[in-house]
């Protein structure tokens, strides 16, 4: 996980925290998908997609779509990014 490198190089720790805490949550989405927010993206291709903090670090942001049976993570984001850019939304 690229985002667990960058932070590591900073604070080993906290990484293992992030990718922990990334699972954890992950596992919760999996029973309650509809916990994150609804995001409004002008981009039909970003219908659907909802956002939810990593727990213990809120300025990045899950982004995932809800499916019948799963659900499909997009990016995790830091906030302070473009992030409709950075999505392709412009």
């Amino acid at each position: 996980m690229q985002i667990a490198a960058t932070i590591a190089a900073d604070d080993p720790a906290a990484a293992t925290r992030f990718v922990s805490a990334t699972r954890r949550e992950l596992e919760a989405l999996g029973a309650f998908p509809r916990l994150g927010r609804a995001r409004s993206f002008r981009s039909a291709r970003l219908e659907g997609v909802r956002s939810r903090p990593v727990s213990g670090f809120t300025s990045w942001l899950r982004f995932y779509r809800v499916l019948p049976a799963a659900i499909d993570v997009l990016r995790v984001l830091h906030g302070a990014r473009d992030l409709p850019a950075v999505l392709g939304e412009s």
